[in-house]
């Protein structure tokens, strides 16, 4: 009986092992199924990963190719544009070169810092001004040339001088020159071909001189050994400040007896041989600026109620001074389609002669042009202001080729000579 309990005892605890196998055994089963899973899991991520490590393998080595293709586009653009930097830089340089070269070209003709020596430019029309020798110019000065060519003389003229081939030759002085004369050449068309040269100095007188001054020709009648005065033109100069040193047209000739206004005409051309637009340019701005200077002046003063006036005595002479101002013209009326272009011309006493600005297209002009002339108080000027009197002429300057002025004008000078100074009035 022992033996058997002791049997079944044993039964027991075997049994008890064999659950415990069989729950282990599953739970192994499940944990080997969940690990499975995981791994297939794990195996998948895995793959995905692999697959996007592959793409952006791809897309970087894209990205790489792109720059590398970028920078070397931007290394030869960079080279390319440094070559063009380089070549522009030469390119300033040699600009640069050639401008300040050229500057100091034009400082030397300007200003005279430069000796020039040339030879004229002789033509087959300036046969008789032909020169052998170089003409030097010294620092600061210029060559400036005055040449009269043909003259033409009027029907009137001829029938004035009785002689259909007179024989006449041509006055003038230029400056503080001495007289020059042409050739006598005999003819209705004398041809006188004469240019006369004349080294000047370059400077704010001959600019004024230039820009204000004229040339007084005369046309001389020769008789054998003697000569008379016939006609008088004006040869204006301040072309050359106007024309790039350049100026040619035709001086019209009046009569110096009766009233013969068309006397005739004379060619004539003047130059300087050295540029100077600079200088010229600076003594316009400069003159601009005297005149708003003046201008500003003559606002501040009063009027005076004369014009002819007393100054202190000047080494023991009674001077005074006469002003002229001529104010306007009316009616005028020009040969041409056109307007005209007038400019008054008139000379006092032993004055050189005055001419006004040119007012351009216009039949009315108002020239509002003064001119002041110190006048010794003397038996001769008395003489003058009784016997005398003032013409004034009205020239167009676009009509180069009528020998005609526009109008004339006669002022009466007796009353300043028998009466107190007074204000005499012209239309």
């Amino acid at each position: 009986m022992l033996i058997k309990v002791r049997k079944s005892h044993r039964s027991g605890e075997l049994g008890f092992l064999e659950q415990v196998e069989e729950e282990v055994r599953s739970d192994t089963e499940n944990s080997t199924r969940e690990l499975q899973a995981m791994h297939t899991e794990t195996i998948q991520e895995l793959e995905k990963t692999r697959n996007m490590l592959i793409v952006q393998h791809k897309i970087n080595k894209d990205y790489q190719a792109e720059v590398e293709a970028v920078t070397r586009k931007m290394d030869n653009s960079k080279l390319e544009y440094e070559l063009k930097l380089e070549h522009l830089a030469q390119l300033l340089d040699t600009r640069a070169a050639k401008i300040k070269k050229l500057e100091a070209q034009l400082k030397d003709i300007a200003y005279g810092t430069k000796t020039h020596v040339f030879k004229p430019e002789v033509t087959d029309d300036d046969v008789a001004d032909e020169f052998d020798e170089t003409v030097h110019l010294e620092r600061g000065e210029n060559l400036l040339e005055i040449h009269i060519g043909t003259a033409t003389l009027s029907s009137v003229a001829l029938e004035t001088l009785s002689d259909r081939e007179p024989s006449t030759f041509c006055t003038y002085a230029f400056y503080d020159f001495e007289l020059q004369a042409t050739p006598v050449v005999r003819g209705a068309r004398p041809a006188y071909g004469f240019t006369s040269q004349y080294v000047v100095r370059v400077d704010d007188l001959l600019l004024q001189y230039l820009h204000t001054g004229s040339v007084t020709l005369e046309l001389q009648l020769a008789r054998g050994m003697d000569f008379t005065t016939v006609a008088v033109g004006q040869l204006r100069l301040t072309q050359l400040l106007e024309n790039d040193s350049k100026a040619h047209g035709t001086v019209q000739l009046v009569g110096v007896a009766g009233e013969v206004q068309s006397f005739g005409s004379v060619e004539y051309w003047v130059r300087l041989r050295v540029p100077m637009e600079q200088a010229i340019r600076l003594y316009k701005e400069r003159m601009k600026a005297l005149g708003y200077l003046s201008s500003a002046f003559n606002e501040e003063q009063q009027p005076s109620t004369s014009t002819l006036q007393s100054v202190s005595a000047n080494e023991g002479l009674n001077l005074n001074e006469l002003n002229v101002t001529v104010r306007c013209c009316s009616n005028l009326t020009s040969r041409q389609a056109h307007p005209p272009s007038p400019y008054v011309v008139y000379q006092f006493y032993d004055f050189p002669d005055h001419d006004t600005c040119i007012m351009g297209d216009c039949s009315e002009p108002q020239f509002e042009d003064h001119m002041s002339f110190p006048v010794a108080m003397e038996a001769e000027l008395d003489s003058y202001l009784k016997a005398g009197a003032l013409l004034l002429y009205v020239f167009d300057d676009h009509d180069t080729q009528s020998e005609m002025y526009l109008g004339k004008a006669r002022v009466p000078l007796l009353s300043l000579a028998t009466t107190r100074p007074s204000l005499v009035h012209l239309s």
